[in-house]
């Protein structure tokens, strides 16, 4: 008897048994087909978001000269660029007045033989071609005409794209979409290393938060607003979300040089793992050990942290608005900070942009980097000078670029009366569509907040 009911317990542990490990085979089987749902939808999201990713950054890219840049680039290599003539008797910004100046100048040998860094830079790669009209018209060593004007589309080659005058996402979009060699698919440009650099966050950032915590002997389980000294917790999850932007750098590098480089077969990066492969290839490009490309990264990774985990800190515990007993406020502070955060961090983004993307910083390989937008001719030393630079440059363009299309006379303005507006404003490309995002958000949450509350006392 008694050995009757050893063996039935035996059956009944053996049948248990083998319940427990069909039990573990179906979630092993049923985790790489939720990983994979989850992967697709990801995906989809990032699908969803490129064509506007790629208008911004195409916008952010795009160095579009104002009118006191463009005559100085007119004049390379003349000594006509002084000091004296920047600020005292503006030329009308046209080539017979220029041509006119130029001849003028050295006539009376009123030249300065110092050039700016600008003239330095780029006279020593020009070479004189003649106009029809028997005008001087300036190249480069490839043979292209230098354009004396944005909207002078005979100098422009073809593969690139018009000037982006307009600060409007949904126009850019249409323009790359109309483009030859660019169409649809050109809105989508940079998906594969996006939703990479993505999913390599996420599973890289909780890892190294986790492992350093544990190690520091801190709970990263609770929210920051639920320790009691959130300051270690919260400098440990900034820190560790930098470390993992800078990690990921490359990925974000090959996204944006995907984005701004031609659709044609002459392209320079294949693919996304030729891109990323190209920038180990030269010490001198490496993006963990030039600061040029080290810096920007930082900087944007940090502001985002930053703004991302002290936020409800700064709502819940120093203003003493809480998100669960007054949610409508909350939101709608939430939404100031977040404009904030834009402000600082578009332009950011913009020089991050920039200093990816300049030649400068390309691997040195025989093929050539064939842009979808005009560049800077002059490199960024860092990210100071690319800000610097943007708002000396190219401060009020826009106005001047609207001025040239509609054919009216506009007279070479002096960077001092350039208002603050104009002389930031392409720093900030883009933001109007973040900005509509982040009201978006906040209108959601009020509306879903409303919502709750009238099925509660509907109840």
């Amino acid at each position: 008897m008694a050995t009757a009911n050893s063996s039935q317990q035996r059956m009944l542990l053996m049948d248990n048994v083998d319940l427990e490990y069909e039990d573990i085979e179906d979630e092993a089987a049923a985790s790489p087909s939720r990983f994979a749902s989850y992967a697709m939808f990801k995906f989809f999201g990032h699908a969803i978001a490129s064509p506007s990713a790629v208008a911004i950054t195409l916008m952010q890219a795009q160095f579009l000269p104002n009118a006191r840049t463009r005559r100085r680039l007119a004049h390379l290599g003349s000594g006509t660029d002084s000091e004296h003539s920047d600020s005292e008797n503006y030329q009308d910004f046209t080539e017979p007045a220029a041509a006119e100046e130029a001849a003028h100048e050295q006539e009376n040998g009123d030249s300065d033989s110092s050039l700016d860094p600008l003239d330095e830079l780029l006279s020593s790669s020009t070479a004189s071609a003649m106009a029809p009209n028997g005008a001087s018209q300036k190249t480069d060593n490839d043979g292209f005409l230098i354009q004396s004007s944005p909207l002078d589309g005979a100098s422009r080659p073809p593969y690139m794209l018009p000037p982006l005058i307009s600060s409007s996402v949904l126009k850019t979009m249409g323009v790359v979409r109309r483009h030859p060699d660019e169409g649809t698919s050109g809105l989508f440009k940079g998906l594969s290393a996006s939703f990479f650099a993505s999913l390599a966050t996420e599973t890289i950032e909780p890892l190294l938060t986790t492992t350093v915590c544990d190690s520091l002997g801190l709970n990263d389980t609770l929210p920051l607003v639920d320790h009691d000294n959130p300051v270690p917790i919260a400098a440990v999850c900034i820190t560790t979300s930098v470390i993992a932007d800078v990690l990921l750098s490359p990925l974000d590098i090959a996204r944006v040089r995907l984005i701004l480089q031609t659709s044609r077969p002459d392209r320079k990066y294949r693919g996304l793992i030729h891109a990323l492969r190209t920038q180990f290839m030269d010490a001198r490009i490496n993006p963990y050990s030039n600061l040029s490309l080290l810096f920007p990264t930082v900087a944007v990774s940090l502001c985002h942290h930053m703004f991302g985990f002290l936020t409800p800190l700064l709502l819940d515990r120093g203003m003493g608005i809480s998100e669960v007993y007054n949610p409508l406020k909350y939101a709608l502070l939430e939404l100031f900070v977040h404009t904030a955060r834009d402000l600082m961090l578009v332009p950011l983004q913009t020089a991050q942009v920039r200093l990816y993307a300049q030649p400068s910083a390309h691997p040195r390989d025989g093929r050539p980097w064939l842009s979808l937008v005009p560049l800077s001719p002059i490199p960024y030393s860092g990210l100071g000078n690319c800000v610097s630079q943007i708002m000396h440059n190219e401060g009020g363009s826009r106005a001047d670029v609207h001025a040239l299309a509609e054919k009216k006379q506009r007279r070479d303005t002096n960077p001092t009366a350039i208002g603050l507006w104009a002389r930031v404003a392409p720093l900030y490309q883009g933001l109007a569509s973040k900005m509509m995002s982040n009201v978006l958000y906040c209108g959601i949450r009020i509306l879903t907040e409303i919502i709750e509350i009238t099925d509660g006392e509907e109840f």
